[in-house]
């Protein structure tokens, strides 16, 4: 039987390997749709200032507001769309190596808003077990690992 602290390693060490793969995934597939949706042309020149009054009254219209917010939707929409497959390589590395317990606990945070429903239930379950007293022990014991290893 395992201990408490075996089992958190292993734990730490699966939930670490489904960010990997989930950032991997998210890696190919969310740029992908997004310089799909990015490639419409809604407006050309949506910053460019009006010539006449008359522009000026056509670019207050609801429907070219909402072409605007649409086009920066889209602009975010696809640098979220490789920010947040890095993000998720950067964080299953930092659990897996058990590095820097705080930004593991934001990261996590973050793999639950990303990939819904599967990055919800992976940064969840991350946060449970991050969250937990052994787990941060854990943390603490590899960098004190790291130091003496440094030293010899």
């Amino acid at each position: 039987m395992l201990t408490p602290t075996a089992k958190r390693c292993k734990q730490l060490k699966m939930i670490a390997w489904l960010i990997i793969v989930l950032g991997g995934i998210t890696l190919v597939v969310f740029p992908l749709v997004a310089s799909h949706l990015s490639g419409f042309d809604f407006e050309s020149d949506v910053t460019s200032p009006p010539d006449t009054p008359r522009d000026l009254a056509n670019r207050i219209s609801a429907d070219h507001f909402a072409k605007v917010v649409f086009y920066y939707l889209l602009r975010l929409m696809y640098i979220w769309a490789w920010f947040y497959p890095l993000c998720c390589l950067l964080v299953g590395t930092l659990i897996f190596n058990r590095k820097f317990y705080t930004l593991s606990v934001l990261g996590a945070a973050l793999v639950c808003l990303g990939a819904f429903p599967v990055g919800m239930v992976i940064g969840g379950w991350a946060l449970f077990v991050l969250c937990n007293r052994d787990t941060k022990f854990l943390f603490q014991e590899q960098s004190e690992l790291r130091e003496a290893d440094f030293l010899d």
